[in-house]
């Protein structure tokens, strides 16, 4: 087999998807020529680092800073099953709050006063049979701060720094403390809540994972685990959720929120700035040597 029988065949294994396959068979009349080589090979690239996204609601806070109520992100990725704004107190503030390699945008939720905002979904997510991940980013040095998910005006949960005797950070109810002090360090916050057809419901809450475990397939299985799993919250039965409330409840200290998401697996919450993969970076370098190849020649 000479090189360039070989190099054809390797092109056609790396294109097995059906969108590679479907590029590859678009630019299969520009193959004779070096330029139509390197633009098949850009392409299959271009294609190998798409996956397909799950986000059920993003917010970057990408809004002008000012006044959060009657504001909403726009544009810059954000997701909101329905058109709606942010209602209540707090103000955005310009500039991201960052942890690790976690994809972030936009601006952030800020609140020095006693406020809170809320904003309806737009559809009711979660309740029996469901497998929820929320995440944000969180810098608050005062108790009773965080987010909450609401069904209509009832509150199901609170995430976030706990009041009176439990002031760290954690989820309650069903309760986890974490021990971890509330401070101004930004904290990267998720919360897994796995729901059974009845009673039970596991929470599992991660706190500063490590960075190589963001955006990968599954959640870290030491290190920044917190869960009650082993005596699940047996007092609740399964609930859905249509709203999502952030605040601060006690006027001593600061507290920011950010890149709030929420989703249905670990990679869908804790994306990472984009970076070429492996096989990305192989067909460009394969196809920049072919170009240099023919050149020479």
């Amino acid at each position: 087999m000479n090189r360039k029988s070989f190099f054809i065949r390797s092109l056609s294994a790396a294109s097995s998807s059906p969108s590679a396959s479907r590029t590859l068979a678009s630019t299969r009349g520009s193959w004779r020529t070096v330029a139509g080589r390197v633009a098949v090979c850009a392409a299959l690239a271009a294609g190998a680092g798409q996956a397909p996204a799950a986000l059920l609601v993003y917010d970057p806070f990408n809004q002008a800073p000012g006044n959060i109520t009657g504001t909403a992100s726009t544009g810059g990725g954000a997701v909101w099953p329905g058109a709606g704004t942010w209602n209540g107190g707090g103000t955005v503030s310009a500039g991201s709050l960052s942890y690790a390699t976690l994809q972030t945008a936009g601006n952030q939720a800020n609140y020095d006063a006693v406020a809170n905002a809320n904003r309806a979904i737009g559809a009711t997510l979660g309740g029996a049979n469901t497998d929820i991940w929320v995440s944000f980013l969180i810098a608050a040095n005062r108790d009773d701060s965080g987010i909450s998910l609401f069904t209509g005006g009832t509150e199901q949960n609170f995430m976030g720094n706990g009041q009176g005797s439990v002031q760290t950070l954690g989820l309650q109810s069903p309760n986890i403390n974490t021990g971890i002090a509330q401070s101004t360090t930004t904290n990267f916050y998720v919360l897994r809540m796995q729901t059974g057809a009845t009673g039970n419901i596991t929470s599992t809450l991660y706190v500063d994972p490590p960075a190589a475990s963001l955006g990968v397939g599954s959640a870290p299985t030491a290190g920044s685990l917190y869960t009650n799993s082993a005596s699940p919250d047996t007092t609740r039965l399964p609930y859905a959720f249509d709203t999502v409330r952030l605040g601060g409840f006690n006027s001593a200290g600061t507290v920011r929120f950010d890149e709030l998401r929420i989703g249905t697996t670990w990679a869908d919450v804790s994306p990472t700035t984009a970076v070429p993969e492996p096989s990305t970076a192989g067909l460009l370098a394969a196809a920049a040597a072919l170009l240099a190849r023919r050149r020479r020649a």
